[in-house]
């Protein structure tokens, strides 16, 4: 997280992610500046190894606790937090994502990084990897 801020920003903070993931279905900020993402079009694409899959909604405390545990991905430039509901399995997911513009190169990534579905940030709308398999 953003190294000026107190633990107490924290909290409203993370529990802002919860309003926005129960609200929205999701949030997409870029973690260096707290920016958030919206109605850009681009396709966030979830990198391997480093997301997080519930079968319940998340705390205050599982978000603050995968902030901290992947502080070093965050810091890097281009990557973004992303949390979503995945309503077709009923899923919860959080994680560490790119940004890309076309929705052909965010299937090939999700595709080679083993991932479910891609989002795009302007439509909300959600490609699910194996369905634009089929329809290419």
């Amino acid at each position: 997280m953003h190294p000026f801020i107190d633990l107490a920003c924290v909290e409203k903070f993370t529990a802002f992610l919860l309003t926005e993931l129960r609200a929205a279905g999701g949030f997409t900020f870029e973690p260096r500046t707290l920016r958030f993402v919206r109605g850009e079009d681009v396709w966030a694409v979830s990198l391997p190894g480093l997301g997080l899959t519930l079968d319940a909604e998340p705390t205050v405390r599982v978000l603050q606790d995968f902030f901290a545990r992947n502080a070093a991905a965050f810091a890097r430039r281009g990557t973004h937090a992303g949390g979503w509901h995945d309503v077709r399995h009923g899923n919860y997911y959080l994680d560490i994502s790119v940004l890309v513009h076309s929705l052909r190169e965010a299937i090939a990534l999700a595709a080679a990084f083993g991932q479910l579905a891609v989002t795009n940030l302007q439509t909300l709308e959600t490609v699910y990897v194996e369905s634009a398999a089929v329809a290419a």
